[in-house]
């Protein structure tokens, strides 16, 4: 992949950098939440950057983090906010956003959460067609309109839509529900258990899995390298978000609007609603397993005032 190379040349001029992390600042100056160190020019070469001295606790150390008294579920929504909206609003990406990268502080003068980011060496421009394509393509998989992933798809470059949105979301779509992505249900065979026809599609997946890869345009390599590494960081913090949902808001204020006012309001009807029904099968799914913990928290006090019981009679 020559590109990365080339963009890995880019990351160790650190004049580049210097405009990269300026470029940040003032495109996502909006976010008040968004801290980028200010460089300083005239002690700054391509082989010596200098920038302002920024505190924090850097996300790789999650238990200082949480012991801190930072709210992750704050963390996670800031940090998506500001990387979609390079993803999907301003084209120009932090393509190397690992928890190292990433501090969190309390702002001196309000008291609120700050996220610091730096190390701006490797950047990706990502043209507005593919920015309004990939923005049409992360809602229609939201949404489930598979005609509009296709599409979107097709114009990003992708060889299998339907595989990029299996490995972006992190769970079967569109035609690999019907080759048997994942599994099953999470159940897997091992290799001499498969039948023919099982091995032909475990063949099937993994070659479109590698061609999907493979085959990325250069401009959405190091995108797709950002989007996993912010899924990482909010694995790393026990899915405090709904990641594809923060990233969809974003997304669906910068897709290509339909020219027609009727349809353009049934999509936002229907992106509104499907996560009106996840929120709710949630809901119903945390008062249930909380109705659950109370039944056995109950029992287990029970038994153990039965043992006391016991003991006191012995």
């Amino acid at each position: 992949m020559p590109h990365v190379f080339e963009s890995l040349e880019k990351e160790l001029d650190f004049i580049t950098e210097g405009k990269n992390s300026e470029s940040c600042k003032n495109e996502l100056k909006h976010l008040e939440f968004l801290y980028v160190p200010a460089v300083h020019w005239k002690l700054t070469s391509k082989r010596i950057l200098t920038m302002d001295f920024a505190e924090g606790i850097s996300l790789v150390d999650v238990d200082t983090v949480k012991s801190a008294g930072f709210d992750t579920k704050d963390i996670m929504t800031k940090i998506i906010r500001i990387f979609s909206e390079q993803i999907f609003r301003t084209g120009y990406i932090h393509s190397d956003p690992h928890p190292g990268n990433l501090m969190v502080r309390n702002n001196r003068q309000t008291g609120k959460l700050e996220i610091v980011v730096i190390d701006h060496g490797l950047y990706e421009r990502l043209p507005i067609v593919y920015r309004q394509a990939f923005a049409s393509f992360w809602h229609s998989v939201i949404i489930d309109d598979y005609e509009e992933v296709q599409r979107s798809g097709k114009l990003l470059g992708l060889n299998y839509p339907d595989m990029m949105a299996t490995l972006l979301f992190f769970q079967p779509y569109g035609k690999m529900k019907e080759i048997g992505f994942g599994g099953g249900h999470g159940k897997r065979k091992k290799l001499e258990d498969m039948s023919e026809e099982e091995k032909e599609q475990m063949e099937e997946i993994r070659h479109m899995g590698h061609d999907t890869i493979d085959s990325l345009p250069k401009e959405l390599a190091l995108v797709f390298r950002n989007i996993r590494l912010i899924q990482g960081i909010n694995l790393s913090f026990g899915v405090p978000v709904n990641r594809a949902r923060l990233m969809a808001e974003v997304a669906v204020k910068n897709s290509k609007k339909s020219a027609d006012f009727v349809t353009e309001l049934r999509c936002r009807a229907k992106f509104e609603w499907h996560f009106f029904v996840l929120d709710l099968r949630n809901w119903l799914f945390s008062l249930a397993m909380t109705i659950y913990n109370w039944f056995v928290k109950r029992e287990e006090t029970a038994a153990n005032f039965s043992q006391a019981a016991l003991f006191l009679k012995a």
